[in-house]
């Protein structure tokens, strides 16, 4: 005679198994991810592991009241109004007697960029920033950038600061009809080697062409003179602004 057919349900010897199993699944994936092969995909993100990832975030907003010309954080020749910036020199190609070499890299005590300048001048040597024809006045009334000077060489005096405008670019060569200027001392002469100091150039205390405002500004430049800032030296440029009262 047929037995009938036996209905198994939820049997205590089955719960028994299936939690052995998942015991068994839990003990089996701590030892791969504590010792075993897969505890790499685990590891926990650094911040070297991120690599540059801070120069992919957006630049800090200026300071109120302030005109960024050039912070040189990109580590390149470009400035921050998206123009270009190089060296000058009475020969071409900046060659010796008069030469003048701009490298970008971090600047002493600073984890960000600034503008090295190497010059060996016999009369002079410069350092340019492009600008998009600027209207600086009324609204802005001074220049202000960080500086510092190289051990190793006769601590530079100053720097010539020049505003220009009407620029006319020939076979390479930029004349501008229009330049203000002054010839800037650095403050801090006793320890300008190992600190960096602040300058501030007032527009009223330039030399001006004429009367006209400080409109259409299409440069500004850092001349180095034998007389002035030394016949061989290193400075460091950073934090290039245009500032507001």
């Amino acid at each position: 005679m047929n037995q009938p057919l036996r209905k198994f349900g939820c049997r205590p010897w089955v719960v028994l198994c299936a939690l052995i199993a998942i015991v068994v699944v839990i003990i089996s994936a701590a030892w791969c991810f504590t010792r075993g092969p897969c505890r790499g995909l685990l590891k926990s993100t650094s911040t070297s592991d991120l690599g540059d990832v801070t120069s992919a975030l957006p630049p800090s907003p200026p300071p109120p009241g302030v005109m960024i010309v050039a912070d040189f954080d990109q580590c390149s020749g470009g400035s921050n109004l998206d123009t270009g910036m190089g060296a000058a020199c009475p020969n071409s190609g900046c060659l010796p007697p008069n030469s003048l070499v701009e490298t970008y890299e971090p600047g002493p005590d600073r984890d960000q960029c600034a503008v090295r300048l190497d010059y060996n001048i016999s009369s002079w040597s410069a350092f340019w920033i492009k600008l998009p024809k600027l209207d600086l006045q009324p609204d802005y009334d001074r220049l202000t950038f960080e500086v510092r000077a190289e051990p190793g060489f006769e601590t530079p005096k100053g720097v010539r600061v020049e505003l220009k405008r009407d620029c006319v670019t020939k076979n390479g060569v930029t004349d501008c009809g229009k330049m203000w200027y002054k010839e800037q001392a650095f403050p801090g002469q006793a320890d300008l080697n190992s600190e960096w100091r602040t300058v501030t150039v007032d527009f009223a205390t330039l030399v001006k062409p004429d009367n006209s405002p400080l409109v259409g500004i299409e440069e500004v430049v850092f001349t180095f003179t034998g007389g002035f800032a030394g016949f061989e030296g290193v400075i460091y440029l950073d934090n290039v602004w245009f500032r507001q009262p």
